[in-house]
Protein backbone atom coordinates (compact mmCIF):
# COMPACT_ATOMS: atom_id res chain seq x y z
CA UNK A 1 0.00 0.00 0.00
CA UNK A 2 2.76 2.33 0.63
CA UNK A 3 4.47 1.63 -1.97
CA UNK A 4 1.59 2.65 -4.62
CA UNK A 5 1.02 5.94 -2.48
CA UNK A 6 4.38 6.73 -3.06
CA UNK A 7 4.16 5.95 -6.81
CA UNK A 8 0.95 7.91 -7.18
CA UNK A 9 2.30 10.98 -5.28
CA UNK A 10 5.51 10.98 -7.84
CA UNK A 11 3.55 11.01 -10.44
CA UNK A 12 1.22 13.60 -9.63
CA UNK A 13 4.34 15.38 -8.52
CA UNK A 14 5.62 14.53 -12.48
CA UNK A 15 2.55 15.98 -13.73
CA UNK A 16 2.60 18.96 -11.74
CA UNK A 17 5.91 20.21 -12.64
CA UNK A 18 5.42 18.99 -16.63
CA UNK A 19 2.31 21.31 -16.03
CA UNK A 20 3.86 24.48 -14.38
CA UNK A 21 7.12 23.99 -17.27
CA UNK A 22 4.85 24.01 -19.95
CA UNK A 23 2.39 27.18 -18.82
CA UNK A 24 5.71 29.03 -18.32
CA UNK A 25 7.32 28.24 -21.19
CA UNK A 26 3.88 29.16 -23.18
CA UNK A 27 3.66 32.45 -21.10
CA UNK A 28 7.24 33.40 -21.85
CA UNK A 29 7.08 32.80 -25.71
CA UNK A 30 3.76 34.57 -26.10
CA UNK A 31 5.28 37.17 -23.95
CA UNK A 32 8.11 37.59 -25.91
CA UNK A 33 6.74 37.41 -29.50
CA UNK A 34 4.18 40.41 -27.85
CA UNK A 35 7.01 42.74 -27.56
CA UNK A 36 8.02 44.55 -30.52
CA UNK A 37 11.44 45.23 -31.27
CA UNK A 38 13.13 48.31 -29.79
CA UNK A 39 16.14 48.74 -32.21
CA UNK A 40 16.43 48.70 -36.13
CA UNK A 41 19.26 49.30 -38.09
CA UNK A 42 19.00 49.95 -41.86
CA UNK A 43 20.99 49.45 -45.25
CA UNK A 44 20.80 52.75 -47.56
CA UNK A 45 21.54 51.65 -51.17
CA UNK A 46 20.73 54.49 -53.38
CA UNK A 47 23.60 56.47 -54.97
CA UNK A 48 22.28 59.73 -53.83
CA UNK A 49 22.29 60.15 -49.99
CA UNK A 50 19.29 61.61 -48.90
CA UNK A 51 17.40 60.96 -45.64
CA UNK A 52 13.50 62.74 -46.08
CA UNK A 53 11.39 63.34 -43.04
CA UNK A 54 9.79 60.12 -43.56
CA UNK A 55 12.97 57.72 -43.28
CA UNK A 56 13.67 60.12 -40.41
CA UNK A 57 10.88 59.38 -38.89
CA UNK A 58 11.03 55.54 -39.31
CA UNK A 59 14.87 55.92 -38.01
CA UNK A 60 13.59 57.64 -35.23
CA UNK A 61 11.11 55.06 -34.35
CA UNK A 62 13.08 52.22 -34.87
CA UNK A 63 16.17 53.40 -32.32
CA UNK A 64 18.52 52.99 -35.57
CA UNK A 65 22.01 52.75 -34.24
CA UNK A 66 23.60 52.04 -37.86
CA UNK A 67 22.94 53.13 -41.43
CA UNK A 68 24.93 50.57 -43.70
CA UNK A 69 25.52 53.20 -46.58
CA UNK A 70 26.46 52.01 -49.85
CA UNK A 71 29.78 53.95 -51.02
CA UNK A 72 30.20 52.79 -54.47
CA UNK A 73 30.37 49.29 -56.29
CA UNK A 74 33.18 47.72 -57.86
CA UNK A 75 32.98 46.14 -61.42
CA UNK A 76 35.49 44.73 -63.87
CA UNK A 77 35.49 46.58 -67.48
CA UNK A 78 35.59 44.14 -69.95
CA UNK A 79 37.06 46.25 -72.37
CA UNK A 80 39.07 48.69 -70.60
CA UNK A 81 40.02 45.28 -68.89
CA UNK A 82 40.33 46.74 -65.42
CA UNK A 83 38.22 46.94 -62.23
CA UNK A 84 36.64 50.36 -62.17
CA UNK A 85 34.22 51.81 -59.30
CA UNK A 86 30.94 52.87 -60.65
CA UNK A 87 27.82 54.10 -58.63
CA UNK A 88 29.33 56.42 -55.93
CA UNK A 89 27.97 57.65 -53.49
CA UNK A 90 26.76 61.59 -53.73
CA UNK A 91 25.61 63.25 -50.64
CA UNK A 92 22.57 65.12 -51.76
CA UNK A 93 21.49 66.52 -47.76
CA UNK A 94 24.80 65.92 -45.38
CA UNK A 95 22.69 66.47 -42.51
CA UNK A 96 21.46 63.37 -40.91
CA UNK A 97 20.75 62.24 -36.52
CA UNK A 98 24.32 62.49 -35.68
CA UNK A 99 23.50 59.83 -33.28
CA UNK A 100 23.17 57.54 -36.05
CA UNK A 101 26.64 55.98 -37.24
CA UNK A 102 27.57 55.40 -40.57
CA UNK A 103 29.07 52.23 -42.19
CA UNK A 104 29.98 52.69 -45.53
CA UNK A 105 29.57 49.34 -47.43
CA UNK A 106 31.41 48.76 -50.58
CA UNK A 107 29.63 46.47 -53.04
CA UNK A 108 32.28 44.10 -55.07
CA UNK A 109 30.82 41.88 -58.07
CA UNK A 110 32.28 38.37 -57.87
CA UNK A 111 33.84 38.91 -61.67
CA UNK A 112 36.56 41.35 -60.00
CA UNK A 113 38.02 38.40 -58.36
CA UNK A 114 37.72 36.24 -61.24
CA UNK A 115 39.94 38.82 -63.19
CA UNK A 116 42.28 40.20 -60.44
CA UNK A 117 44.19 37.13 -58.85
CA UNK A 118 48.07 37.79 -58.45
CA UNK A 119 48.84 39.29 -54.76
CA UNK A 120 50.31 42.45 -56.67
CA UNK A 121 47.32 43.20 -58.02
CA UNK A 122 44.54 42.52 -55.26
CA UNK A 123 47.39 44.84 -53.20
CA UNK A 124 46.78 47.31 -55.55
CA UNK A 125 42.90 46.81 -55.26
CA UNK A 126 42.70 47.11 -51.21
CA UNK A 127 44.88 50.37 -51.87
CA UNK A 128 42.42 51.83 -54.20
CA UNK A 129 39.60 50.77 -52.52
CA UNK A 130 41.20 52.35 -48.97
CA UNK A 131 41.77 55.61 -50.46
CA UNK A 132 38.21 56.07 -52.60
CA UNK A 133 36.88 55.36 -48.95
CA UNK A 134 39.10 58.17 -47.27
CA UNK A 135 38.50 60.50 -50.05
CA UNK A 136 34.35 60.37 -49.66
CA UNK A 137 35.05 60.44 -46.40
CA UNK A 138 36.76 63.88 -46.59
CA UNK A 139 34.77 65.14 -48.68
CA UNK A 140 31.21 63.96 -47.57
CA UNK A 141 31.91 64.38 -43.56
CA UNK A 142 33.01 67.10 -40.97
CA UNK A 143 36.78 66.89 -39.65
CA UNK A 144 37.35 64.05 -37.22
CA UNK A 145 34.44 61.86 -38.25
CA UNK A 146 35.47 58.18 -37.81
CA UNK A 147 33.66 55.27 -38.94
CA UNK A 148 33.75 52.47 -36.50
CA UNK A 149 32.75 49.77 -39.32
CA UNK A 150 33.49 49.25 -43.20
CA UNK A 151 31.89 46.36 -44.68
CA UNK A 152 32.20 44.68 -47.82
CA UNK A 153 29.72 43.06 -49.89
CA UNK A 154 30.66 40.27 -51.89
CA UNK A 155 29.35 36.64 -53.13
CA UNK A 156 32.18 35.03 -53.36
CA UNK A 157 32.50 31.47 -55.11
CA UNK A 158 35.09 28.69 -54.40
CA UNK A 159 37.27 30.06 -57.07
CA UNK A 160 37.62 33.24 -56.18
CA UNK A 161 37.95 32.40 -51.98
CA UNK A 162 41.76 32.71 -52.17
CA UNK A 163 41.75 35.86 -53.58
CA UNK A 164 38.90 37.97 -51.93
CA UNK A 165 40.26 36.31 -49.10
CA UNK A 166 43.85 37.89 -49.68
CA UNK A 167 41.98 41.62 -50.60
CA UNK A 168 39.91 41.54 -46.79
CA UNK A 169 43.67 40.57 -45.10
CA UNK A 170 45.08 43.26 -47.38
CA UNK A 171 42.31 46.00 -47.22
CA UNK A 172 43.06 46.14 -43.05
CA UNK A 173 46.60 47.03 -43.74
CA UNK A 174 46.20 49.64 -45.86
CA UNK A 175 46.78 52.92 -43.38
CA UNK A 176 44.47 54.76 -45.74
CA UNK A 177 42.05 51.94 -43.99
CA UNK A 178 43.45 52.27 -40.56
CA UNK A 179 42.68 56.18 -40.73
CA UNK A 180 39.02 55.28 -41.45
CA UNK A 181 38.78 54.78 -37.31
CA UNK A 182 39.34 57.16 -34.54
CA UNK A 183 43.09 58.19 -35.08
CA UNK A 184 43.18 59.94 -31.56
CA UNK A 185 42.69 56.87 -30.00
CA UNK A 186 44.60 54.62 -32.57
CA UNK A 187 41.59 52.42 -33.36
CA UNK A 188 40.84 51.29 -36.52
CA UNK A 189 37.51 50.34 -37.55
CA UNK A 190 36.18 46.71 -37.48
CA UNK A 191 36.02 44.63 -40.83
CA UNK A 192 32.63 43.02 -41.82
CA UNK A 193 31.18 41.13 -44.68
CA UNK A 194 28.31 40.07 -45.89
CA UNK A 195 27.63 36.21 -45.92
CA UNK A 196 25.33 33.79 -47.88
CA UNK A 197 23.57 31.25 -46.82
CA UNK A 198 25.56 28.49 -49.24
CA UNK A 199 28.31 29.83 -47.43
CA UNK A 200 27.25 28.50 -44.05
CA UNK A 201 25.97 25.31 -44.91
CA UNK A 202 29.38 24.40 -46.64
CA UNK A 203 31.49 26.34 -44.74
CA UNK A 204 34.67 23.99 -44.73
CA UNK A 205 34.36 24.56 -48.83
CA UNK A 206 33.69 28.22 -48.54
CA UNK A 207 35.98 29.08 -45.67
CA UNK A 208 35.55 31.67 -43.47
CA UNK A 209 36.60 35.32 -44.45
CA UNK A 210 39.08 36.88 -42.31
CA UNK A 211 36.84 39.63 -40.49
CA UNK A 212 35.30 40.81 -37.41
CA UNK A 213 31.89 40.24 -37.89
CA UNK A 214 29.25 39.05 -41.02
CA UNK A 215 26.01 40.18 -41.92
CA UNK A 216 23.79 37.02 -42.98
CA UNK A 217 22.13 37.98 -45.91
CA UNK A 218 18.23 35.65 -45.54
CA UNK A 219 16.80 37.18 -49.02
CA UNK A 220 17.39 36.87 -53.02
CA UNK A 221 17.74 32.67 -52.40
CA UNK A 222 15.39 31.90 -54.91
CA UNK A 223 16.31 31.52 -58.80
CA UNK A 224 15.89 34.85 -60.07
CA UNK A 225 16.63 33.68 -63.86
CA UNK A 226 13.84 30.88 -63.66
CA UNK A 227 10.69 32.37 -65.06
CA UNK A 228 9.07 29.29 -63.59
CA UNK A 229 10.42 30.82 -60.05
CA UNK A 230 7.53 31.95 -57.78
CA UNK A 231 9.48 34.76 -55.37
CA UNK A 232 13.17 35.00 -56.07
CA UNK A 233 13.30 37.55 -53.07
CA UNK A 234 12.20 35.49 -50.11
CA UNK A 235 11.40 31.48 -50.44
CA UNK A 236 11.33 30.09 -46.96
CA UNK A 237 11.15 26.74 -48.21
CA UNK A 238 14.60 26.98 -49.81
CA UNK A 239 15.54 29.24 -47.13
CA UNK A 240 14.99 26.22 -44.83
CA UNK A 241 17.35 23.67 -46.27
CA UNK A 242 20.68 25.66 -45.54
CA UNK A 243 20.03 26.80 -41.86
CA UNK A 244 20.29 23.55 -39.82
CA UNK A 245 24.45 24.77 -39.38
CA UNK A 246 23.71 28.59 -38.31
CA UNK A 247 24.95 28.21 -34.64
CA UNK A 248 28.29 26.32 -35.59
CA UNK A 249 29.60 29.14 -37.66
CA UNK A 250 32.58 30.25 -36.03
CA UNK A 251 31.81 34.41 -36.56
CA UNK A 252 29.63 36.08 -34.94
CA UNK A 253 27.01 37.89 -37.05
CA UNK A 254 23.68 39.98 -37.45
CA UNK A 255 20.69 39.37 -39.50
CA UNK A 256 19.85 41.59 -42.81
CA UNK A 257 15.78 40.78 -44.02
CA UNK A 258 13.83 42.14 -47.00
CA UNK A 259 11.42 44.62 -47.14
CA UNK A 260 11.36 45.72 -50.94
CA UNK A 261 9.62 44.59 -53.69
CA UNK A 262 10.40 44.31 -57.51
CA UNK A 263 9.04 43.11 -60.98
CA UNK A 264 11.48 40.58 -63.62
CA UNK A 265 11.02 41.10 -67.03
CA UNK A 266 11.43 37.84 -69.06
CA UNK A 267 11.19 37.18 -72.79
CA UNK A 268 10.90 33.81 -74.18
CA UNK A 269 11.22 32.24 -70.57
CA UNK A 270 14.70 34.48 -70.19
CA UNK A 271 15.14 36.78 -68.10
CA UNK A 272 15.83 40.68 -69.29
CA UNK A 273 15.93 42.80 -66.55
CA UNK A 274 15.30 43.80 -63.38
CA UNK A 275 12.02 46.74 -63.02
CA UNK A 276 11.78 48.95 -59.66
CA UNK A 277 8.36 48.34 -57.97
CA UNK A 278 5.62 49.34 -60.78
CA UNK A 279 2.05 51.37 -59.58
CA UNK A 280 -1.19 49.60 -60.28
CA UNK A 281 -2.01 51.94 -62.64
CA UNK A 282 1.05 50.78 -64.95
CA UNK A 283 0.18 46.99 -64.43
CA UNK A 284 -3.45 47.51 -65.55
CA UNK A 285 -2.66 49.20 -68.26
CA UNK A 286 -0.07 46.97 -69.95
CA UNK A 287 -0.40 43.94 -68.63
CA UNK A 288 -2.98 41.23 -68.20
CA UNK A 289 -2.68 39.20 -65.06
CA UNK A 290 -2.23 35.39 -65.02
CA UNK A 291 -4.57 33.41 -63.01
CA UNK A 292 -3.69 32.18 -59.18
CA UNK A 293 0.07 33.82 -59.57
CA UNK A 294 1.81 37.17 -59.68
CA UNK A 295 2.21 36.95 -63.40
CA UNK A 296 1.11 39.23 -66.08
CA UNK A 297 1.30 39.37 -69.49
CA UNK A 298 2.35 42.31 -71.44
CA UNK A 299 -0.85 42.70 -74.02
CA UNK A 300 0.88 45.75 -75.73
CA UNK A 301 4.32 46.68 -76.53
CA UNK A 302 5.32 50.01 -74.22
CA UNK A 303 8.24 51.74 -72.18
CA UNK A 304 8.68 51.51 -68.75
CA UNK A 305 11.37 52.19 -66.76
CA UNK A 306 13.18 53.01 -69.99
CA UNK A 307 13.23 49.47 -71.05
CA UNK A 308 10.73 48.41 -74.07
CA UNK A 309 8.38 45.72 -73.39
CA UNK A 310 7.02 43.59 -76.41
CA UNK A 311 3.47 42.16 -76.09
CA UNK A 312 3.66 38.78 -75.31
CA UNK A 313 6.71 39.62 -72.51
CA UNK A 314 6.38 38.02 -68.80
CA UNK A 315 6.49 40.46 -66.13
CA UNK A 316 6.39 38.80 -62.41
CA UNK A 317 5.87 40.43 -59.49
CA UNK A 318 7.64 40.13 -55.94
CA UNK A 319 6.73 41.17 -52.76
CA UNK A 320 7.49 40.53 -48.80
CA UNK A 321 4.70 40.29 -46.89
CA UNK A 322 4.54 40.87 -43.42
CA UNK A 323 3.99 36.90 -42.68
CA UNK A 324 6.34 35.74 -44.60
CA UNK A 325 9.07 38.06 -43.47
CA UNK A 326 7.68 36.96 -39.41
CA UNK A 327 8.41 33.22 -40.17
CA UNK A 328 12.20 33.68 -42.11
CA UNK A 329 13.06 35.48 -39.16
CA UNK A 330 11.66 33.24 -36.82
CA UNK A 331 12.97 30.26 -38.29
CA UNK A 332 16.49 31.69 -38.37
CA UNK A 333 16.61 32.71 -34.86
CA UNK A 334 15.48 29.18 -33.61
CA UNK A 335 18.61 27.91 -35.94
CA UNK A 336 21.22 30.10 -34.56
CA UNK A 337 20.36 29.70 -31.26
CA UNK A 338 20.48 33.24 -30.25
CA UNK A 339 19.41 36.65 -30.48
CA UNK A 340 20.22 38.32 -33.64
CA UNK A 341 20.66 42.28 -34.31
CA UNK A 342 18.38 42.78 -37.69
CA UNK A 343 19.44 45.12 -40.57
CA UNK A 344 16.30 46.10 -42.92
CA UNK A 345 17.13 46.47 -46.67
CA UNK A 346 16.14 48.98 -47.16
CA UNK A 347 15.38 52.63 -45.50
CA UNK A 348 14.99 54.16 -49.56
CA UNK A 349 12.47 51.06 -50.33
CA UNK A 350 8.85 52.34 -51.50
CA UNK A 351 7.09 49.11 -49.15
CA UNK A 352 8.32 51.00 -45.90
CA UNK A 353 6.53 53.63 -44.49
CA UNK A 354 5.44 55.08 -40.98
CA UNK A 355 2.26 53.43 -41.08
CA UNK A 356 3.88 49.87 -41.43
CA UNK A 357 7.25 50.27 -39.70
CA UNK A 358 5.18 49.24 -36.01
CA UNK A 359 3.91 46.58 -37.76
CA UNK A 360 7.24 45.18 -39.10
CA UNK A 361 8.80 45.53 -35.72
CA UNK A 362 5.75 43.97 -34.00
CA UNK A 363 6.63 40.95 -36.37
CA UNK A 364 10.10 40.66 -35.71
Amino acid sequence: MGTLLFMFLKNMLKNYLLLVFCLTSFLWCSCTKNVPREKIDFYHWKTDFKIGENEKDILKSSHTEKLYVRFFDLVYNATKKEVLPVATLQMKDPSWDSSIKIIPVVYITNNVFKQTTDSIAIVELAKNVAWKIARLKNTHFQEGYSFDEVQIDCDWTLSTKAGYFEFLEKLKEQQYFKDLGDVTKNTPPKLSATLRLHQVKFMERTGIPPVDSVTLMAYNVGNLGDSNETNSIINNKATAQYINRLSEYPLSYNLALPIYSWAVLYRDDEIVRILGSLSEEQLTTNFDPVANSNKYVARVDTYIDKTFIYKGDMLRVEKVTIEELSALFEMIETAAKKELDIILYHINSSDLNTDNIDEIKNAL
